[in-house]
């Protein structure tokens, strides 16, 4: 086998596509499988342990593992200078990098569709100027995310902002003014049947000078 130093840049770049990856480059296996693993589990912890119960703790799980992968990339950076005089082996290729990058891109798209359904959360952007009652809670252009789930929409209360879709099927957002289990009154006096109720507006994660919960 071919006898080659380690050049730390490529293995940053690696770490930066792929978790551990870096480090597989470096011929430490037992790290990278151990990393890749430490990074894809840290969301799922939070989410486990009933961490994901308020929306900033699920901001706070997304800063930790993009903390993690930060150090990862460092890291790796340090393990490749320190690499010398490497011997090669079967999986230092192009072909199998590329292949656990797709493998990797493949798994966290599916992970995150099914996160996305277990949690019933959806990111909207305000498309049209808000009537007069909730336009001192969300502007026009506002990024905000819809809580969907089943449980969230049969505890709406007095108060709180919904999306609603109407007759002709445009999306609009509300702010609860009665609340019965067949019928809904927002602001503007509208009479909104519960099933045409799309979710209940919980946080504005945009722009950052108004991010805020609902």
């Amino acid at each position: 086998m071919k006898n080659i130093n380690r050049n730390p840049l490529i293995s940053g770049l690696l770490s930066l596509v792929m978790p551990g990856l870096g480090h597989l480059y470096c011929f430490n296996v037992k790290s990278a499988i151990l990393i890749y693993l430490i990074w894809f589990i840290t969301p799922f912890a939070f989410y486990l342990l009933g961490f994901f119960n308020k929306i900033e703790t699920l901001i706070i799980a997304i800063s930790v593992t993009c903390l993690l992968w930060i150090f990862i990339i460092i890291d790796s950076v340090v393990l490749a200078s320190k690499t010398i005089h490497y011997e090669l082996k079967y999986y230092n290729n192009k072909y199998i990098y590329f292949t656990l990058i797709v493998f990797h891109l493949v798994l966290n798209g599916i992970v995150q569709i099914a996160v996305n359904k277990c949690l019933s959360l959806e990111a909207y952007r305000v498309d049209i100027i808000p009537d007069s009652n909730i336009s001192s809670f969300i502007s026009y252009k506002d990024c905000v995310i819809i809580n969907k789930s089943p449980k969230a929409i049969t505890s709406l209360q007095k108060g709180d902002i919904i999306l609603y879709s109407t007759e002709t099927d445009r999306l609009l957002f509300g702010k609860i003014t009665h609340f019965s289990d067949d019928i809904i009154s927002i602001g503007n006096n509208s009479i909104i049947p519960s099933d045409n109720i799309i979710g209940k507006c919980i946080y504005i994660y945009w722009p950052l000078n108004r991010i805020e919960n609902l």
